[in-house]
């Protein structure tokens, strides 16, 4: 049991472990607009909290009113409603000019955090190692990054601030609940539980579905491309190659269909078992306040406040248990965007790089040797050569002898497996790569 935990909340603690990177992606992206944001979603947390309290209040006056014998002081008493009213009519207008301004002010946040994240993927995939590009699992880590970056941060955003408004909504409002009954708030939180595990469980679910197919997903993209672009338009003609791209097209997206179906099927019976549990609650509790009104214990401003009240801690806490498993979820999306940003070059400078020679008397190929990445058969091996100022020497050989490897390795974009190349004594690797290859010119 203590490992079954333990293995649960090393699943769960890495992708909420990002959250500091993730808001910090926002800050970095627009400061002023997530001042902004933060500040609208806290004022319109405490609003439905404010609204409650006046209508109770409101309708408390109102049965005080109609209790008074006539004329009694009526006048007063009426004058005392209008002001209620007039308070409630406030405190809703300005929930509605603060959730314009939120609004606006999201807009605004999201231009930039999407602006600011493809930029420095774009940044990222400049600074990577030519051999990154040759490799299959550097365009999966890719296209989950751009899908991140169109979808992920904005969906966090809005997730986040969901959440955060659902929270201090919450907690204003079941403040009110507790301090009425501690039995009736700990009944309303116990019975939203399955409906946030259920939201948990099935967010995992669909991330790994999403990562798994990833490879498919690319290979769907390469047949729409090829049956859709003007660059593969004779070939597919002259081959006569559609319906087999439709066919394979078809198969993959079907696979999908079928796959995002079952998902939704069982979250959507898991997600029926937990409503029904949630309104037992509610209308138990509901029970409660009902005897008490027919006791004379409570008034019916007090049914009023704790009936909504009690339906709103309700519906709160399940949006804050969801708003958790949503932000969960679209986490371990945003996980795919740190895990790319990982990817870190392996050809950099030195901490202290020797200086370029001025001279530059002999180029010397020494011993040199190199295999590609995931491959056995050594590409170059054991070559040696020497070129000195004034030379104009041409490297010759059939396709695959290594021609172009051997300028890649001239360039350093790679480094060689065994054997080395200097320039006058000193080897390539103890420059800086970006003032070495301002000294060669390619063509």
């Amino acid at each position: 049991m203590i490992n079954w935990i333990r293995t649960w909340w090393l699943k769960v603690s890495s992708p909420i472990s990002l959250l500091p990177w993730s808001l910090g992606l926002l800050w970095q992206s627009h400061r002023l607009g997530t001042i902004a944001i933060t500040i609208t979603t806290l004022l319109q947390g405490i609003i439905p909290a404010i609204q409650l309290w006046i209508t109770k209040l409101l309708v408390d006056q109102i049965v005080f009113i109609l209790s008074l014998p006539p004329p009694g002081n009526t006048s007063q008493a009426i004058y005392s409603v209008f002001l209620l009213i007039i308070l409630e009519a406030s405190v809703i207008l300005v929930g509605v000019f603060v959730g314009v301004l939120g609004g606006h002010a999201f807009n605004i946040l999201s231009e930039h955090l999407s602006y600011h994240i493809q930029m420095r993927i774009l940044e990222h995939c400049a600074n990577l190692d030519f051999a990154v590009y040759e490799s299959a699992e550097y365009y999966d880590y890719l296209q989950r990054a751009q899908e991140q970056a169109r979808n992920g941060p904005i969906l966090l955003l809005t997730r986040l601030l969901e959440l955060s408004q659902s929270f201090i909504s919450l907690f204003s409002i079941a403040l009110l609940v507790f301090l009425y009954n501690a039995w009736v708030f700990l009944i309303l939180t116990i019975t939203t539980i399955p409906s946030f595990w259920a939201a948990m469980h099935y967010g995992r679910q669909r991330y790994f579905l999403f990562n798994h197919r990833t490879p498919d997903g690319r290979r769907a993209t390469y047949f729409n491309d090829v049956l859709s672009t003007d660059i593969y338009a004779k070939e597919v003609r002259i081959w006569g190659v559609k319906e087999y791209l439709l066919d394979c097209l078809q198969s993959l997206r079907l696979r999908f269909i079928r796959e995002n179906i079952a998902l939704s099927r069982r979250q959507s019976m898991a997600s029926m078992g937990a409503e029904l549990i949630s309104t037992l609650g509610y209308y138990g509790t509901y029970i409660i306040v009902v005897l008490g009104v027919i006791a004379g214990k409570l008034t019916l401003g007090d049914l009023t406040l704790y009936g909504g009240a009690f339906s709103q801690t309700q519906s709160l806490f399940e949006n804050v248990l969801e708003g958790i498993a949503n932000v969960y979820e679209t986490q371990l999306f945003v996980q795919n965007l740190s895990t790319f940003f990982d990817i870190k070059p392996k050809i950099i400078a030195l901490g202290n790089p020797n200086p370029i020679p001025s001279a530059k008397r002999e180029l010397k190929i020494c011993d040199l040797s190199f295999t590609y990445p995931g491959v056995r058969k050594k590409v170059l091996d054991g070559v040696s050569f020497t070129v000195r100022p004034g030379e104009c020497v041409a490297i010759v050989g059939i396709n695959g002898a290594g021609k172009t490897t051997l300028v890649k390795l001239l360039l350093r974009l790679y480094d060689p497996t065994d054997g080395k190349i200097t320039i006058d004594n000193i080897d390539i690797r103890q420059l800086d790569p970006v003032d070495w290859r301002k000294q060669i010119s390619v063509v």
